[in-house]
C-alpha cells in the first residue's frame, strides 16, 4: 500500500487517525512505535512522502457519507476496517452486514476500484477451537456471496508467525503463504513453512522386551 502511490480511502473505525498514522509511520520508516515518537519530539517528525496518498477516516459511516467521502477524495482503493463498525441505522447487525456487502460489490463495479472488507471473525475462531476457513467472519454468508476473493489470516496474537489462505477466488487458484511479523515495525517478510519439532521418545531396554 505504501509502495505503489495508487489513491485509498482507508476507513479505520477502531483506532484514532492519530494512531493509525503512528502505525503507518513504523511501517513506512521500518521503526518502532518509540523511535516514531522519539523522532517527531526530537526532530519535528518523519518524512511522509510514501503517505500522501492515503486518506484515513476514523468516523464510522453509512453507504451515503462514503459515497461522499469518495466523491471528496476520489480513490481506487477503499478500505473498510472493520465491517462490524459501519453505522446500522436502525437495522440487526446481519441485515446491516448482508446490505454493505451488497452495497460495497456494486460501489467497486460502478466505479472500477478496488474494495477491501476487514471482518472479525467469530468465537470458536478466535479462540482456536475450530480451523480458519471460507466461514469464519462474522455472518460470512453475505461475505462469501458478494465477494470475489476471500482470504484469512491465521496466528496467534502474541507469535510471529502467519498464515496468509486464499479461501475464495472466482477468477484463480487459492493459495496459501507463510509469513512472519515484526511487531515492533508492523512488517511481514515471506518466511517457509514452520517445521513441527520432533519429539524424541526414549524407552529403556526393559519397556523394549515389554519387562516392568
Amino acid at each position: 500500500l505504501l509502495t505503489t502511490s495508487v489513491s485509498t480511502l482507508y476507513l479505520s473505525m477502531e483506532m484514532t487517525e492519530t494512531e493509525m498514522f503512528r502505525r503507518f509511520q513504523q511501517v513506512n520508516h521500518n521503526m518502532s512505535k518509540d523511535n516514531v515518537i522519539d523522532a517527531y519530539k526530537e526532530n519535528g517528525g518523519l518524512s511522509t512522502d510514501r503517505l500522501q496518498h492515503i486518506k484515513i477516516i476514523t468516523t464510522s459511516m453509512n453507504k451515503e457519507q462514503i459515497k461522499d467521502s469518495l466523491n471528496s477524495h476520489p480513490s481506487k482503493i477503499l478500505i473498510v476496517d472493520h465491517l462490524k463498525l459501519l453505522k446500522k441505522d436502525g437495522k440487526q447487525n446481519r441485515a446491516v452486514l448482508e446490505d454493505y456487502t451488497s452495497f460495497f460489490k456494486q460501489l467497486a463495479l460502478k466505479e472500477n476500484i478496488l474494495v477491501i472488507q476487514v471482518s472479525q471473525v467469530g468465537r470458536i475462531y478466535g479462540r482456536g477451537e475450530q480451523k480458519l476457513d471460507l466461514f469464519a467472519g462474522l455472518d460470512s454468508g453475505s461475505i462469501e456471496q458478494d465477494s470475489d476473493i476471500v482470504i484469512g489470516i491465521d496466528g496467534k496474537a502474541l507469535a510471529p508467525q502467519r498464515k496468509v489462505m486464499v479461501f475464495k477466488n472466482r477468477d484463480g487458484d487459492s493459495p496459501f503463504q507463510y509469513l512472519e511479523q515484526d511487531s515492533d515495525t508492523y512488517r511481514y517478510t515471506i518466511t517457509e513453512e514452520p517445521k513441527i519439532p520432533t519429539i524424541q521418545i526414549f524407552r529403556s531396554k526393559e519397556n523394549e522386551d515389554g519387562s516392568n
